[in-house]
């Protein structure tokens, strides 16, 4: 299951990914509910993070691990633990009024959310793209 959303936001590149890695941040604008950084030093490949997430009603426990890290223009994580497999993209171009974001999520829904994938995939759909939305609020407000 693949879901995908763009977005354009009037600020820097460096400004958006800066935002998008800043754990203190990330439950402003995502489903993230707490996250902890398990790793010691600067964010980047190989920094992992304990998280609980808010998907479709359910909290999910997961431990994610940062895969790439290309400041400002690229980062991934893919989940190392949790009930759904999963890899998210964020790939940011500038643009002449700022940021051009596309996030991407490729996973695998487990248990009870197998059986409703039909459900779960326009539901993921919506709730990425009203992520990228509040990102977009909350770095231009």
């Amino acid at each position: 299951m693949k879901t995908e959303a763009t977005i354009a936001i009037r600020q820097t590149p460096a400004k958006v990914f800066t935002y998008l890695n800043d754990v203190e941040k990330i439950q402003q604008w995502s489903p993230v509910k707490n996250m902890r950084l398990l790793t010691d030093g600067p964010v980047g490949v190989g920094s992992r993070f304990t998280q609980t997430i808010s998907v479709l009603g359910q909290n999910l426990e997961s431990e994610t691990e940062i895969t790439a890290y290309d400041e400002p223009n690229f980062f991934a994580l893919k989940s190392i633990s949790g009930p759904m497999s999963f890899e998210q993209h964020f790939t940011l171009s500038p643009t002449e009024e700022g940021t051009k974001l596309d996030a991407i999520i490729e996973g695998e829904p487990g248990g009870l959310f197998k059986l409703a994938q039909p459900l779960v995939a326009p539901a993921l759909r919506k709730q990425l793209q009203d992520q990228l939305s509040k990102l977009k609020q909350l770095l231009e407000g």
